[in-house]
């Protein structure tokens, strides 16, 4: 289980599918802190201080963020945004987004880390992944 999921069951799955329909809510939400509170039927997540801008630039959109939620936990869930000493916690919060959106990098050391021979080529031939800008070149042909 990840970290993101020990923190709220079902989080990681929760942001990837945000990512497909909403991919700025769900770059927003992966840097807060979530935490799930079925006594009070809400979803908190919580921000550091220095994120302000981009959270109040959600804050109108979490109905859409709730009618998500309803249907990835089934139940009605108000999802609330704050700041606070939860949010401060950026070193658990920087986990939960490596886990829910990582880097390319992240992924190759991922991949590596998981298959030694891989590991070795890449380290043998410097291997780097492509910038973004570059990838089209080599994306197979869509068929």
């Amino acid at each position: 289980m990840t970290s993101a999921d020990r923190a709220v069951p079902g989080w990681t799955r929760y942001i990837d599918t945000l990512m497909k329909k909403h991919p700025r809510l769900a770059s927003c939400l992966m840097m807060g802190l979530p935490e799930r509170d079925d006594a009070a039927g809400c979803l908190r997540v919580s921000f550091e201080a220095d994120k302000k801008f981009m959270v109040d630039s959600i804050a109108g959109d979490t109905g859409v963020l709730a009618a998500l939620a309803e249907a990835q936990w089934g139940t009605p869930l108000k999802v609330v945004l704050e700041y606070g000493p939860r949010g401060q916690q950026a070193a658990v919060t920087e986990e939960i987004r490596q886990e829910v959106a990582p880097t390319h990098v992240e992924e190759l050391n991922r991949a590596c880390a998981a298959d030694q021979a891989l590991g070795d080529l890449v380290d043998m031939i410097g291997g780097q992944p492509l910038p973004e800008s570059e990838r089209s070149r080599w994306d197979p042909p869509a068929n």
